[in-house]
């Protein structure tokens, strides 16, 4: 039996021992994350999880693409059915008007011996196609089930206006040759585009077929757009079914300009004119006043004299 301590004594005193102090240069511990993103056999498995994905994403469209028609999804796109992917000028005329007169210096810049103008050249001059402008329009189909084309016709800007007046070019002619093309007379009441060439008689092509238009195919249209006189300025309106629904769209000439033509002045009227290579004179594209150029359609001036 142990012995109690007498009543009213103390025991004698005990310090208690203190715990060790931590060591300030110890390292904070690693997070859990970062050990376990150290471990090679986890990115392995984010690697084969990637892969899969990949290889299983065409599935999930296919999936999703069978609760949602691919035509209404890629009507809710906002995707137009139809693209146009080129507009083209065909430099076929035998003669250009220049809305601003070219300069000495710009006259200097074209080597007349070698040749017509460049399109360059005349671009920067305001040319104008004189009587007819040509222009190749590439139209694409944006559809799973092809778009119809169902009407294409110019819309006037503006009401036609008297011809241009300012200076002249004559060029080469070239001819369209019999390639299947639509005209159509823009100075006209409601104009229509007609058929030209392809071995058969002018008909109102819209009135009797369409365009057809399969995903990714593209289809090169020609308009050859005359006037009698005027000068007119255009865009193309096109008339489409796509999607179950019809729609409408506008082609510009590049730069969302509109397309334009006019027709010839007098001949006095040019400010001046340079003579075509092809009436063989000394100097080639000789430059002749209006006055001048009058007399020589007239037969009453010799063409070099």
């Amino acid at each position: 039996m142990r012995d109690r301590p007498k009543s009213g004594t103390r025991r004698p005193y005990q310090q208690r021992p203190r715990p060790a102090a931590a060591s300030a240069a110890a390292p904070p511990a690693t997070p859990v994350w970062k050990r376990v993103l150290g471990k090679p056999v986890v990115w392995l498995v984010t690697l084969l999880l990637a892969a899969t994905a990949a290889y299983f994403s065409d599935y999930v469209k296919s999936f999703f693409g069978a609760l949602l028609p691919v035509d209404e999804a890629e009507e809710a796109s906002g995707r137009a059915p139809v693209e146009v992917r080129d507009v083209h000028y065909l430099n076929l005329n035998s003669a250009y008007f220049l809305s601003r007169p070219p300069s000495e210096e710009d006259i200097a810049g074209w080597d007349r011996k070698a040749g017509p103008p460049s399109a360059e050249w005349l671009e920067r001059q305001g040319e104008v196609p004189l009587d007819v402008a040509r222009w190749e329009v590439t139209l694409e189909g944006r559809r799973t089930s092809e778009v119809v084309v169902t009407d294409m016709r110019p819309k006037l800007v503006a009401p036609c206006e008297p011809p241009l007046d300012g200076s002249l070019v004559e060029t080469p002619a070239q001819g369209a040759g019999d390639k299947f093309r639509f005209g159509v007379a823009v100075d006209r009441p409601n104009p229509v585009m007609m058929t030209i060439g392809g071995g058969t008689a002018p008909f109102p092509y819209f009135e009797q077929k369409t365009i057809r238009l399969p995903k990714g195919e593209k289809n090169v249209v020609t308009v050859e757009a005359t006037t009698s006189g005027p000068h007119c300025r255009w865009t193309i309106e096109v008339d489409y079914i796509a999607d179950g629904k019809r729609g409408q769209m506008s082609v510009t000439a590049p730069g969302g300009k509109p397309f334009e033509v006019t027709g010839h002045l007098d001949p006095a009227r040019y400010s001046s004119v340079f003579l075509a290579a092809l009436r063989k004179c000394p100097q080639p594209y000789r430059r002749v006043s209006g006055a001048e150029y009058a007399e020589i359609q007239a037969g009453t001036k010799p063409e070099c004299g």
